[in-house]
């Protein structure tokens, strides 16, 4: 016996790596459109006369051609760089300062996905030769000379180059495929961009203006270390849809060339380098701002499927500075008032500076007054604030005072009441009050049985020790009440109001629904009243789980790592830290452990959690609040689920109208259990292979991520992002996540097996806390 050489099927890796790297077939459009957009780039860069670049794109059949007149190559080009996978001709000082957008030199991979045949014509800027090459895919070898390079006997006319590619017949490339695919990567490039001789490029994403608008001109931002140039236009009306222009970003001393172009109309924050589209990013924006990050400083992922984490960091930084630009833009004005975003800042970031022109009821009257316009005494008269039954009202006002209510809405009410504290405006005295506590001997067993479970509740899931639940007769009508009585706070369950007397039903008739129902109370009536209470809503809360976090990513380290990307493996790669040897076998055994599946078995009804009459009742009673607060979860811990997702087709406002539940993994839920049990917000964000869901604290100081990698499309140049209610069910074995209207058509499996890949983390937001 001897030794054998090392031997690898081209064509499966090529497979294997293709899929693993690039998120759709066609994104070797994507990657031969950017070589020639980089090529032109260079050119400029060298050729001062050079004044009419073009890229043109030909699909005919089978048969894609994509044509530039940048740099070229020449024969060693080719060799070295071209038909070398890892190697790239814009490594260098002057590529970069031309600002190039590719760097890894593996994006010819992308053509074999697909192709059966790659050729290649190219000159070189400032010489006379035109070079051919080419290769057969089902020619190509590790031990033989397969690619061809030849002298053309046909001289280009031109500098550049033109790439030809042979489409399999098992896929079918098309002009409107091709369109759909392309756009979003080169609609902004100033370098006109033809398919098949439609113009493809070339358009604006500036900020747009109208007869109705707001504008703050240009004006100037600094801090230690970022600074920058910016305005800011919003719609003078109902809906104040804000824009905000950045441009000459300086960080840390340095100038970035690019810009940032964000409008709350917009509904994907996109990324591009010079110009060129790279990704979706997903950062949180309190005034959703989305539309355009255009900056020489993004680094993509080598798939192109997202951006660095470093840079998304950074556009995080901008985005949250943009927030605070736009909120003290919108404060200046009566916008304000009806600028629900700007709401849910001031009451996030305490800027109760802002809220000068949010108004403020006044009692037993049609008339409103703006915070800023507030005083002690107003016409000699003097102002109180008022936060019981409005119906009371009447015996309590008079002709020597002013009374102010509170609004409906629960960030603005909030507002309303800070503002009125800090401007020291006392509270009426005849407030709402206890009548009388029943002691538990006055009870009813049915009584006594919702106070005990209800305790337990509190206790249990929301981890609140300090408080006492009694039942008792309340002035002004209320079926609840919430009191700070020292270090503790009192809950109140009015006796005579019928409002909750549907529990007591529940308890005779159908016991083994009572826990179910009592939670559900709990989570919609309650928890808004004592949430500011809670642990879990503090720095400190977020402080302790992250850190216990911490503690568990050290025993679960290899085995998370284990995952794989295979981006990474390249990165490993090149840098001589791995064979290719070391990637096929990592590839080959990570492509069925990454893997989640889940088939029509799988799939069971909601009312296996929440109960047969869940969705018959509901008991929420704060219809006004903001839907996408914090929220804590569903508790259903008494059950034990084998579904991977969950049906229903009752629409149910506790449940948000969500009508698709998805198990997230095991691993996820062992690691992170604890993170779900506290209330968080739920913002999501898909792209044709890619799902990401984003689960924030309420501290708004920890975010975890969740993301799934699909086998096959949502669909042809699905994307999108969006903030939705919390609505987390988590049982004794499993945690459920909603699936949103647009992906329940992908996930309700009905025959076959639905794959994907799953990874997640949590991020430490440093700048939660303002």
């Amino acid at each position: 016996m001897g030794d054998i050489p090392f031997n690898i099927k081209i064509d499966r890796v090529l497979d294997l790596l293709c899929s693993q790297i690039y998120d759709s077939p066609l994104s070797l459009l994507r990657e031969n459109v950017q070589n020639a957009y980089d090529a032109i780039l260079q050119r400029l860069y060298i050729d001062t006369d050079f004044s009419d670049p073009v890229i043109r794109i030909t699909i005919d059949g089978d048969s894609l051609s994509i044509y530039d007149n940048g740099i070229g190559m020449d024969e060693e080009g080719l060799k070295t760089h071209y038909w070398t996978a890892g190697s790239s001709g814009k490594n260098t000082p002057e590529a970069r300062e031309a600002g190039v957008v590719g760097t890894f030199g593996v994006g010819a991979m992308a053509n074999f996905g697909v192709c059966t045949e790659l050729n290649v014509e190219s000159r070189l800027y400032g010489t006379d030769i035109t070079w051919i090459s080419g290769v057969k895919r089902s020619e190509l070898s590790l031990n033989e000379n397969c690619i061809h390079i030849l002298e053309s006997s046909n001289k280009r006319a031109d500098f550049g180059t033109t790439i030809l590619v042979t489409i399999s017949p098992d896929f079918i490339l098309n002009k409107d495929k091709a369109l759909n695919y392309l756009k979003p990567y080169v609609r902004y490039l100033s370098v006109p961009v033809y398919l098949n001789n439609e113009l493809i490029s070339q358009e604006s994403y500036d900020i747009t203006l109208n007869t109705n608008c707001i504008d703050s001109g240009f004006l100037h931002y600094k801090n230690s270390l970022v600074e920058f140039d910016y305005r800011v236009i919003l719609n003078n009306g109902m809906s104040v849809l804000p824009q905000c222009k950045i441009t000459n970003i300086i960080y840390n001393h340095l100038q970035i060339q690019g810009d940032v172009c964000l409008k709350a109309s917009d509904s994907v924050l996109f990324g591009l380098r010079n110009s060129f589209g790279l990704a979706s990013i997903a950062v949180n924006s309190v005034f959703h701002l989305n539309g355009i990050v255009n900056l020489l400083t993004l680094v993509p992922t080598a798939g192109r499927e997202a951006v660095s984490r470093e840079s998304t960091s950074f556009v995080s930084n901008l985005v949250k500075i943009a927030d605070d630009i736009v909120a003290s833009e919108i404060a200046k004005y009566p916008i304000a008032n009806n600028s629900r975003e700007l709401h849910t800042y001031i009451r996030s970031t305490r800027r109760y500076d802002l809220a000068g022109f949010i108004e403020i009821p006044i009692a037993k009257s049609e008339e409103n007054i703006k915070l800023k316009d507030v005083q002690k005494v107003i016409d000699g008269k003097t102002v109180y604030y008022f936060k019981g039954n409005k119906e009371a009202l009447e015996s309590l006002k008079d002709n020597t005072n002013i009374i102010l209510t509170f609004s409906n809405d629960y960030n603005r009410a909030h507002i309303q009441q800070q503002v009125l504290i800090k401007k020291s405006i006392p509270e009426i005295k005849d407030d709402v009050h206890i009548k009388k506590i029943y002691d538990d001997l006055e009870l009813t067993s049915e009584e006594i049985a919702i106070l005990m479970r209800t305790r337990m509740v509190i206790e249990d899931d929301y981890s609140l020790s300090n408080f006492k639940l009694s039942y008792a007769d309340i002035s002004h009508g209320l079926s609840i009440n919430v009191q700070e009585e020292g270090n503790y706070i009192h809950i109140f369950l009015s006796r005579s109001s019928t409002e909750l007397d549907y529990l007591k039903t529940v308890y005779k008739d159908n016991y083994a629904l009572f826990e179910q129902f009592i939670k559900d109370m709990v989570r919609t009536r309650l928890y808004p009243r004592f949430s500011n209470y809670l642990p879990s809503a503090t720095k400190e809360g977020a402080d302790a789980l992250y850190a216990y976090f911490q503690k568990k990513r050290e025993l679960f380290t290899i085995e998370n790592g284990d995952l794989g990307d295979v981006g990474d493996m390249m990165d490993d790669y090149l840098a001589g830290k791995r064979s290719m040897h070391d990637i096929i076998n990592i590839a080959r055994s990570n492509k069925q452990k990454q893997k989640q599946e889940v088939n029509a078995r799988n799939i069971g009804s909601v009312s296996d959690v929440l109960g047969e009459t869940q969705g018959a009742k509901t008991n929420r009673s704060n219809n006004d609040s903001d839907p996408y607060m914090p929220m804590p979860p569903i508790m259903r811990l008494d059950k034990n689920i084998d579904f991977k997702v969950l049906r229903t087709d009752t629409i149910n406002h506790d449940l948000n109208n969500i009508k698709l539940f998805l198990s997230l993994s095991d691993k996820l839920y062992r690691d992170y259990a604890e993170f779900f049990y506290q209330p968080h917000t739920t913002n999501v964000l898909w792209s044709m292979h890619r799902v990401i869901f984003f689960f924030t604290h309420a501290s708004n100081n920890l975010t975890l991520y969740y993301q799934l990698d699909l086998d096959k499309p949502l669909g042809d140049n699905v994307k999108g992002a969006k903030t939705i209610p919390t609505t987390t069910i988590i049982t004794k074995n499993k945690i459920f996540i909603p699936i949103i209207d647009e992906m329940v058509d992908y996930f309700n499996v009905k025959q076959g097996v639905l794959k994907f890949m799953v990874r997640y983390d949590s991020v430490r937001n440093n700048n939660g806390e303002k």
